[in-house]
């Protein structure tokens, strides 16, 4: 029988085998229990030490590829089940200026350059197993777009161009809203306007956007 402490939820002990048995559905913290065998002219006790940990399940960060802007404060959250774990990098090296925290597994800080993609493989373990997630991350520079005017006035049938300068990774440009006079076009990978303007337009706007997948 049970002499002292309380067996986990789910676990009972034969009184006249001593064999426990059951099933644990839940964590349980170490527990000490003091077991006693008896008969009629003596008895003998032991100390059985249990503790139940749920190992780490359905563990992953917020999707399998993550861009993030360089420069900018940057926070990234696991999702993950199971008892706490502690959480290392096992494979690849995050972009400069993040780090993981080994105790929540998350990963933030403020990213210092770009990057191309890096494979990422974070374990997660506890007392009862481990798990890891891979997700590829790359840290990129946020787009600017600059014309050296905001105003063009030219001739009909004129020739005209102008390129503006033009920052970040893997930039694509567009028009946001507005359209160019007929005979001008729009370069998206330069951002490069040009062409011949065919009749006369009354003044128009046009704003261009400049975009890659950290911002516009």
């Amino acid at each position: 029988e049970v002499r002292s402490g309380r067996l986990p939820v789910g676990l009972s002990v034969n009184s006249s085998t001593g064999m426990i048995t059951g099933s644990v559905s839940q964590s349980s913290p170490y527990t000490e229990v003091i077991i006693e065998v008896y008969n009629a002219v003596g008895s003998v006790s032991m100390t059985l030490s249990f503790q139940f940990t749920i190992p780490p399940s359905n563990f992953l960060y917020s999707s399998e590829n993550i861009y993030i802007p360089v420069g900018k404060e940057y926070v990234l959250i696991p999702q993950i089940e199971g008892d706490p774990c502690s959480y290392t990098i096992i494979d690849g090296i995050l972009p400069n200026g993040l780090e993981l925290n080994n105790t929540s597994g998350v990963i933030s800080g403020i990213p210092s350059e770009s990057t191309t993609h890096t494979l990422i493989t974070v374990k997660a373990s506890n007392n009862g197993g481990s798990l890891t997630c891979s997700f590829n991350i790359r840290a990129m520079i946020l787009p600017s777009i600059t014309y050296s005017i905001t105003y063009y006035s030219m001739l009909v049938d004129d020739g005209f161009q102008v390129v503006p300068t033009l920052d970040g990774d893997d930039v694509s440009v567009h028009i946001k809203s507005g359209e160019l006079p007929v005979g001008f076009s729009l370069n998206e990978e330069t951002g490069e306007i040009s062409g011949t303007a065919t009749k006369r337009v009354s003044e128009c706007k046009v704003e261009i956007e400049a975009a890659n997948l950290v911002g516009s």
